[in-house]
Parts: C-alpha cells; sequence; structure tokens
C-alpha cells in the first residue's frame, strides 16, 4: 500500500518537474527512468578511439 502511494508520488512529481522543464529543454532527452542532459553519439566516439589506439600499436616497428 505505500508501496503504491510513494509511485504515484514520485509519477506526479516527475510530470511536475517535467512541465516546469519543457519550455527551458533543447537536445535534452528525459523519460521516466532516464534524463540524458548531454546526448551524443558515445559509440561512436568510443570506436573511432579504439580505432585510433588500434593503429597506433598495429604499426609500432
Amino acid at each position: 500500500m505505500v508501496q503504491k502511494i510513494l509511485t504515484q508520488l514520485d509519477y506526479l512529481a516527475y510530470r511536475l518537474q517535467l512541465w516546469y522543464m519543457k519550455p527551458k529543454m533543447t537536445v535534452e532527452r528525459v523519460g521516466v527512468h532516464f534524463a540524458f542532459f548531454h546526448p551524443r553519439p558515445t559509440g561512436k566516439i568510443v570506436l573511432a578511439e579504439y580505432q585510433k589506439r588500434l593503429d597506433k600499436f598495429s604499426n609500432k616497428p
């Protein structure tokens, strides 16, 4: 019973915060279970860095 009330209060707080933030939001992605304030293509960044380091070490004499 208490868990259900807390879950509903949590969702209400989320909706109120989203309502407040919505006009100020730019590229942020926000959901009930996540918030990405600076979304970027992390996978591509990591793979590019990996490839750079792989090339560096594989080209050693």
